[in-house]
């Protein structure tokens, strides 16, 4: 798991101007039997890096999946091709 405390005092003390996120549990399978690893990944660490990052300048990019779910949990997530162009620009979070 990851030491917050320590990643606090990494994005506090050092010099940062972006924070890439590419953190992520994406194995299917893996993540309907192992949920909360699978949300501590992919929802619980992002959220953490923006409250730390709240109140500086820094900005935070995360990358996510192409999985689409279509709300309904006996329909399965699938994958959609993702266009590499996108249509609009990407946004930047900077909570």
């Amino acid at each position: 798991m990851v030491d917050f405390n320590n990643l606090k005092k990494i994005i506090t003390q050092k010099k940062i101007s972006h924070i890439i996120n590419c953190i992520a549990k994406t194995n299917f399978s893996y993540c309907e039997k192992n949920k909360i690893k699978a949300y501590n990944a992919n929802t619980k660490i992002p959220k953490i890096i923006c409250s730390i990052i709240k109140k500086t300048k820094i900005k935070f990019i995360h990358f996510s999946t192409a999985a689409v779910f279509l709300g309904a949990k006996k329909i399965q997530p699938t994958l959609k091709k993702i266009c590499l162009v996108p249509k609009q620009p990407m946004v930047l979070l900077n909570s």
